[in-house]
């Protein structure tokens, strides 16, 4: 039999010799009374004792001799080492094997750590995130000593006030250190422990170590530049940079401060770089993760609960709004909810005593979303959309964000999530008031507004640093991007009727309105025309008859004004100049030169049986619609059953006055 000395010459492992050899390689090493075995004596001696023949005698050294050695081992190390030890020993189950090593580890009570800690920077296990309470910032960390032989956890928190910054360290007896009231921790999950700050960035702003928000927003847009070309956004590529780079700063402060978030939305047709902007957006955002749209509402759930910045691929379905059944709904909930603070997910959990309790899940955060798909009117209102292309420049096209080796020059991954969280910690205290300027500095307000308010309150408070032109650059590309960020079909019909009335073909009304004839607001959509010979084919006239059915829906919705009938049969809506106005002003459109203007009036009687429209060329936009409509049973606005209308008119959406006229017969449905 070959010597231990000779088959360790011979370049063979202590983890692969034989039992006796192990035994023997165990033995002749000289110890030192008091101090643990290595990971590879610790797998010798597993080996060792697999060559016992007696399995009471096996079973009783692998509880008085392999246990103790594993559980001496640094935690790491020793899973490790149990993976390593099981897969060579079948008669080792591992989880038995790590339950054993937990609970002998368990039993020993650790030592108070004063002094000669030993921190093991491989076996830090989780930090928190970055929040706010009453003009205090907190961080959080967990970390890992080793103290003499045992191994302590302790709980690291940074309190910055505006003048002074301090770590509170605990250990052994008091593991966590004391918070005021009214302090949100927000703790992260183990797989997500390199997305968040880490305790020597926290020790460094202790320390005095700041980062101007100019240096971090340069080093981003840089980032930005160096893998996307975003030259199909409206304001080109350094407006799509500055909006990008400025919200990737602000899901920094989002979450943490619990200020109103914004999400962004990638479009393109394949191969346009969708799925590398997420893979960028991951590495500049606080507590990314890049998933799939096919991730389980569960999982998704947790990740929003740990406060992760979601960043969804291939989100096709949530831009088409057509979610399957009852988990496509959860789903969509659970995507798209996330805009207000304090909203939270609802759910029953077992109670050790066999009731069930309402768990309230934080969905609190930050999104991202891309999609070949055009974002339907709920997602386009809350995204901000970039629209893009395949590049033409093929260096930046090979790039990969995921690949380290191919970063700019000098950024290093590490030195750049260092960076955010300098800025972050020193800048968050700060977050609300900016958010406030922003608020009342944009263009646009409301609904339009919650995408672009992040981006701009950080624009402004790198400018008030450096005196830039972020904030009047960002306020410039709001204003070109804010009719393709949110196509929503309410502001699609007050622009219609804004050219219509500008028009000057509308009739007056009784009380100063104007009468204004559904079909026409219609037509005045797209510009839709019959063929030359003036009959269109059959597709396009029911095609014609459900637009008109909703467009009559969305005038009564938007309430700017009364409902009621041309002559013709046909249905009308008597607009109020000045609700007309406040409307244009709340959805971003630009109202009439002039609210009283008119051509061709003809007097209406209360009753608007004979309210005339005036009949234009037929290339003006104000021409009534004199197209008949064929009957499909089940529409919204499904045709008398007692008789098809007439040429001209639309009897399923007339819209009756508020006491019901003679004319209306019971048997249609009001619109």
């Amino acid at each position: 039999m070959q010597k231990p000395d000779d088959a360790r010459a011979a370049g063979a492992t202590e983890e692969v010799l034989s039992g006796e050899v192990a035994e023997a390689a165990v033995a002749a090493t000289p110890r030192t009374p008091g101090v643990p075995l290595s990971g590879p004596e610790v797998a010798a001696l597993a080996a060792a004792i697999g060559q016992e023949g007696d399995t009471v005698r096996r079973a009783q050294r692998i509880g008085g001799e392999l246990t103790p050695a594993l559980a001496a081992l640094d935690p790491i190390e020793a899973d490790a080492v149990i993976d390593r030890v099981c897969q060579g020993s079948p008669f080792l189950k591992r989880a038995t094997l790590a339950r054993e090593v937990a609970a002998v580890r368990k039993a020993r009570v650790p030592g108070v750590a004063t002094g000669g800690e030993v921190e093991i920077e491989d076996a830090r296990e989780l930090t928190g995130i970055l929040t706010l309470d009453c003009g205090t910032v907190y961080a959080l960390a967990r970390r890992t000593l080793r103290v003499g032989t045992d191994t302590v956890r302790a709980l690291s928190v940074l309190t910055w006030n505006g003048t002074e910054a301090r770590i509170l360290d605990g250990t052994g007896d008091t593991p966590v250190p004391a918070l005021p009231d009214g302090a949100e921790i927000l703790l992260t999950p183990g797989n997500l422990p390199e997305r968040c700050p880490s305790l020597a960035t926290l020790r460094r702003f202790a320390g005095g170590d700041r980062v101007p928000g100019s240096v971090v927003f340069g080093r981003v847009q840089r980032f930005v530049r160096h893998f996307l070309d975003l030259g199909a956004f409206p304001g080109g590529q350094d407006a799509a940079e500055l909006a990008f780079t400025a919200w990737c700063l602000s899901t920094w402060w989002q979450r943490p401060a619990r200020l109103v978030a914004s999400y962004v939305q990638f479009t393109g047709p394949k191969g346009s770089g969708k799925s590398r902007a997420l893979a960028v957006a991951v590495e500049a955002v606080l507590a990314g993760e890049l998933v799939l749209s096919s991730t389980s509402n569960a999982a998704l759930r947790d990740l929003c609960a740990a406060g992760a910045c979601l960043l969804l691929d291939e989100a096709e379905d949530l831009a088409h709004g057509r979610p399957q059944g009852e988990a496509g709904q959860d789903r969509r909930g659970l995507l798209l909810g996330g805009t207000r603070p304090g909203t939270s997910w609802a759910l029953k959990v077992p109670t050790p005593d066999g009731r069930w309790d309402t768990q309230r899940i934080p969905i609190h955060g930050p999104r991202g979303f891309a999609s070949i798909a055009i974002p339907e009117a709920v997602l386009g209102s809350r995204a901000l959309r970039i629209p893009m292309v395949r590049t033409a420049d093929p260096a930046r096209a090979k790039r990969d964000p995921c690949l380290s080796d191919d970063w700019p020059d000098g950024e290093t991954r590490e030195d750049l999530r260092e960076a955010l969280t300098l800025w972050t910690i020193g800048t968050l205290r700060d977050a609300p008031a900016w958010y406030a300027l922003a608020r009342e500095r944009l263009p646009v307000f409301g609904r339009d507004a919650e995408p672009w308010l992040p981006p701009a309150a950080v624009c402004l408070a790198v400018d008030a640093e450096d005196g830039g032109d972020r904030a009047a650059r960002i306020m410039a590309a709001i204003k070109g991007t804010a009719q393709e960020d949110a196509p929503d079909r309410e502001r699609e019909i007050l622009a219609a009727l804004a050219r219509l009335w500008d028009s000057g073909t509308l009739a007056s009304g009784p009380g100063g309105t104007r009468t204004v004839p559904v079909a026409a607001v219609a037509d005045a959509l797209d510009d839709r025309r019959e063929d030359e010979d003036g009959s269109p084919d059959e597709d396009a006239r029911r095609r014609r008859q459900r637009e008109r059915i909703a467009v009559g829906k969305m005038l009564r919705e938007l309430r700017i004004g009364r409902p009621g009938r041309l002559h013709e049969g046909k249905a009308a809506v008597y607009v109020e100049g000045p609700i007309f106005r406040e409307r244009c002003e709340a959805y971003g459109v630009p109202p009439p030169a002039n609210l009283s203007n008119l051509s061709g009036l003809t007097a209406v009687r209360d009753s608007g049986s004979d309210a005339t429209s005036p009949e234009p060329d037929a290339g003006e936009v104000g021409r009534s619609a004199s197209n008949p409509h064929g009957k499909r049973s089940g529409e919204v606005g499904e045709v008398d059953p007692r008789g098809d209308p007439g040429d001209g008119e639309i009897p399923d959406l007339a819209i009756p006055e508020p006491e019901r006229s003679p004319e209306v017969r019971p048997g249609r449905l009001a619109l």
